[in-house]
């Protein structure tokens, strides 16, 4: 089912290409974009409505979907970036080697201006074998140190249960 909230859409389009490009400054202004239109789709002034069953829904729906850790995190995150200097971020690269072959002078690219890819795991060399693994996380500089694309994904998962919920009410205006 596709949303009609044109801010949903929004935040679906700029995660979509911070998944594609880590590429700095980009990321950073496609993160800002993303929260903003996210946490703007659910806004009451958005969503209000004449029908009697919205106020009670709107409440509870407060209580189920954006008090939820993801959600509390992203606002908190948005209100540093937004209003204050802002938690800084980083890539965080991890190549996994197996424990039972030794490593010896090898190396290979990793592209640090996207997410890593089935080719980049697959293109280890040989000596590394079908163990080896490369994993790469855009990061805040928080605690917990969360992913940022993880806590995205989730914080949107979250608002189209909410934005579903909404679409199920047939609120009449």
């Amino acid at each position: 089912m596709r949303l009609d909230n044109p801010k949903f859409r929004e935040a679906e389009h700029f995660l979509s290409v911070m998944n594609k490009d880590w590429s700095s400054p980009a990321f950073q202004h496609n993160l800002s974009a993303f929260l903003s239109a996210l946490m703007s789709s659910v806004e009451h002034n958005k969503l209000v409505c004449k029908d009697p069953r919205f106020k009670d829904w709107y409440h509870n729906a407060t209580q189920t979907y954006l008090k939820r850790k993801e959600l509390v995190e992203l606002r908190e995150f948005r209100r540093k970036e937004v209003h204050l200097k802002g938690a800084p971020s980083w890539q965080e690269v991890t190549v996994v080697f197996p424990v039972d072959k030794p490593v010896h002078g090898m190396s290979w690219s990793i592209n640090l201006g996207a997410p890593a890819t089935a080719e980049e795991t697959s293109d280890l060399p040989e000596e590394i074998g079908p163990r080896g693994e490369v994993r790469k996380r855009y990061v805040w500089d928080v605690p917990g140190n969360p992913d940022v694309l993880e806590l995205c994904r989730k914080g949107l998962s979250t608002i189209r249960e909410m934005m579903m919920e909404y679409s199920r009410m047939q609120f009449r205006d």
